[in-house]
């Protein structure tokens, strides 16, 4: 007879999307989805400007979302529930007020990961992925609304984790003048150009 353990349950606030996973172990002692679910909720407006912050129909989307998927998570009954924030909330100049109105609606303390941790905590994700059990030296590039995470692993061992501000959302704001219409050679060019420098800047070990 198979017993059931308990269920645990995560949310991911991103600057581009706001995502839940409820999982449990199966008989092997691996983590296995329950339920997972992803809502579009662009928070990160303006993140590619100097002064970052959160705006009013940004918090209330954000908002919105993180209690839609609580209501998902809680049918479930877990035993934990973490929520994490990551670059949009972390560079925000009013993060601590959003920060806490999640923990007003959720019940649970928000977690606002600085650049490595998140790295961090992609590595850890990806350790738990069965179908990477036999990969063992490998680069990982994470690309988000806000950053993008570079990792190396050795022997499964996490030897690099880093977090640079190349999130698909910051380079269109930066770069991109007319999201509607075509996308251009110069922009292009323009966006190649930045990321070299900003791989050049953070020092990346590709080997």
């Amino acid at each position: 007879m198979k017993i059931a353990t308990p269920a645990v349950a995560a949310i991911d606030i991103g600057s581009n999307t706001i995502k839940a996973l409820v999982a449990t172990r199966n008989e092997h002692g691996l983590l296995e989805s329950v339920e997972q679910r992803t809502l579009d909720s662009r928070i990160s407006e303006g993140i590619s400007g100097s002064a970052m912050r959160l705006t009013d129909n940004a918090m209330a989307e954000g908002l919105e979302a993180v209690t839609e998927l609580m209501s998902m998570i809680s049918a479930h009954e877990p035993e934990q529930v973490g929520i994490v924030a990551t670059s949009a909330v972390r560079e925000a100049s009013n993060g601590d007020v959003f920060a806490k109105r999640i923990e007003d609606v959720s019940g649970h303390k928000l977690q606002v990961l600085d650049g490595e941790g998140e790295a961090r905590l992609i590595g850890r994700g990806l350790l738990c992925d069965p179908a990477m059990a036999k990969w063992n030296d490998f680069h990982v590039f994470d690309l988000g609304g806000g950053s993008l995470e570079f990792l190396t692993f050795r022997q499964r061992e996490l030897t690099q984790a880093i977090s640079i501000p190349l999130g698909c959302v910051r380079l269109t704001e930066k770069f991109v003048d007319d999201r509607e219409a075509p996308f251009t050679a110069q922009a292009g060019e323009a966006i190649r150009s930045h990321v070299r420098r900003q791989l050049i800047a953070a020092d990346i070990d590709f080997h």
